[in-house]
């Protein structure tokens, strides 16, 4: 929600806190990659975690979709 009102570096962080209390939660590490690619901000790491998403989540469509996109935008 914080990203969509324009509070991305809020959310990154929000997520950010969220990883550290659960760093092997997939759907965190999808929604903080997919935020940093498209914020630009930390593209190798956030590439990283959507990886890692996706082997913990491997049918999830949205961490699939996420890492699609961090592709296309150059990763």
């Amino acid at each position: 929600m914080l990203d969509r009102t324009g509070h991305v570096d809020e959310a990154i962080g929000v997520l950010k806190q969220l990883l550290a209390e659960k760093p092997e939660d997939g759907g965190i590490k999808n929604n903080l990659g997919y935020l940093l690619v498209e914020a630009g901000q930390e593209t190798d790491w956030a590439g990283q975690l959507l990886k890692e998403g996706l082997e913990a989540n491997p049918e999830s469509g949205t961490t699939l979709d996420s890492l699609g996109w961090f592709y296309y935008k150059g990763g």
